[in-house]
Parts: C-alpha cells; structure tokens; sequence
C-alpha cells in the first residue's frame, strides 16, 4: 500500500504497509516480518538520507520468490 517508488516519507522513521496473497513468508530489508490471517502487514523503519532502498520479498508455500524494490527519500525542508 505504501509507500509507493519516489514517495517522500517521514524524516526519522516511516511505515510501510501492504498486503500479500498466497506468500508463506515475506521479507522487508531480509528481515522476515509478520504477516496476519488476511496477508496484511506494517512494519516501521529508519529513513536514511538522500534516499532509503526497500527490498520486498514474498514466498509462496511452493517455493517462488517475488521481490520488489522502491526508494523513498525523506520529506525536504523539515
């Protein structure tokens, strides 16, 4: 759900939200994050200036990967 590529985020710490269908496991930066009964999840992280990379990774019970990767940038001026 978001944030979405080139979306600019909180200057400390932002969310990142989003939903998943059939994935057994998904990842955020390696790290294996919680998924609930309806596949949605949110977890917070650091902003890193000029830009932060996020590497989504989604496994499904047969063993397929599905990666997604966006950067975001922290809000200007603040």
């Amino acid at each position: 759900y978001s944030p979405q590529d080139g979306d600019e985020v909180g200057v400390s710490t932002f969310e990142v939200t989003g939903k998943v269908e059939r994935a057994r496991e998904i990842r955020l930066q390696g790290r294996l994050i919680t998924i609930d009964t309806t596949g949605v999840f949110k977890e917070t992280l650091v902003t890193h200036a000029p830009y932060t990379i996020l590497v989504l990774e989604a496994t499904d019970t047969y063993g397929k990967k599905v990666q997604k990767t966006l950067q975001v940038r922290p809000v200007s001026g603040e």
